[in-house]
This record gives C-alpha cells, structure tokens and sequence, in this order.
C-alpha cells in the first residue's frame, strides 16, 4: 500500500512538472531557461528592514512581489512591491526593497514571491525563504581588559553596552538587562 502511494506521488510530482514546462515557449526552450526562478529570499544581513531576493527569467523581469506569511497566525502579515534592482542584470540580478519593512510583531516570516517578466512568463512561489524581523545586536565599543588570553590567563572581563537596531526603523538603541552569551574558538 506504501509503496502504490509513493508510486502514484511520484506520478502526480511528474504531471505537475510537465504542466510547468509545457507552458515553455519555443523561444525559451532553445535558450535553456524554462522561466522565473527564484535563487534566494531572505533578509539583508546588513540592514534587516529589507529582504534580498535573486531572480533568473528568460526576459528582463519587469514586476516583483514579496507577501509575508506569518507562521504563527496563519496570515499574510504583508505585501512589499517597492523592489530595485541592485546588482546584475534584469534577466538574473538582486532586488531590494527601497523602504524598511515595518511589520506589527518581531518574528519569523515565510516569503512568498510572485514575479513576471517582459516575455510573459510568470512565477508564483510559496516559502522560497523566510524573513526574520528581528533586532539586530551588535556589541561594538566592547573592550577587554587583557591582550593575550592563555591556559594560565583565562579569567578575563569583558565591558560595552549591548545595541540593537530596530527593524522597522533602523534606529540603533541600548538593550538592557538581557544576558550575552560568549562563545570562544580555538583562535
């Protein structure tokens, strides 16, 4: 019985595929791509009020759609539509969110894509990435009270002040009262 369902999966996955590339254009057949692709959706590691999202398409994309789903809450929580291109080309490049992301609750979100491109093609893509509105800490004015660290010197102080930089806003702020972690390598 096992083994008819992964039989019948394996059928119904295939049928599926044929659906998708029997909309492939003959122009698109011979170049090798086979339409909107999404290479990576995800937080801007640097700024984390904006999402990257890498596409390739046959044709210069031309529309880009990002909805949040919140895991929690069943929802779509969002829907940002302000992309720019930011490096590469309209055919296979990075686009960001002009603004910062202002959402209603810290937390974890699944990227939804919805693209098209000038040669008609069209994607739709539920969970390509997920967003994490998060505060961004940093400790950058911390500061040690000793130089070398060794077997017979482990005992150490570390002193700075924990920011965050707010996701919606971006403005950097004193966390205070939570408790930092300290992580040591073999370097």
């Amino acid at each position: 019985m096992a083994t008819r369902r992964a039989l019948l999966a394996c059928a119904a996955a295939l049928a599926a595929g044929s659906l998708v590339l029997g909309g492939t254009t003959a122009a698109h057949a011979d170049s090798g791509v086979t339409g909107i692709t999404v290479q990576e959706a995800h937080n801007d590691w640097t700024n984390n009020g904006k999402i990257v999202l890498s596409l390739t398409a046959p044709s210069a994309v031309k529309n880009v759609k990002v909805s949040l789903y919140s895991m929690e809450t069943q929802q779509t929580v969002a829907t940002v539509g302000n992309f720019e291109l930011t490096s590469g080309t309209a055919e296979n490049g990075t686009w960001k969110n002009r603004g910062r992301i202002q959402l209603p609750n810290l937390g974890s979100y699944r990227i939804d894509v919805s693209a098209s491109d000038e040669g008609g093609d069209t994607l739709s893509a539920a969970g390509v990435g997920y967003f994490y509105y998060a505060v961004q800490t940093n400790m950058n004015d911390t500061k040690v009270d000793r130089t070398t660290v060794d077997y017979q010197h482990r005992t150490i102080t570390i002193s700075g002040h924990l920011m965050g930089q707010w996701p919606g806003s971006g403005a950097v702020t004193p966390l205070g009262g939570l408790t930092v972690a300290v992580n040591s390598y073999m370097e």
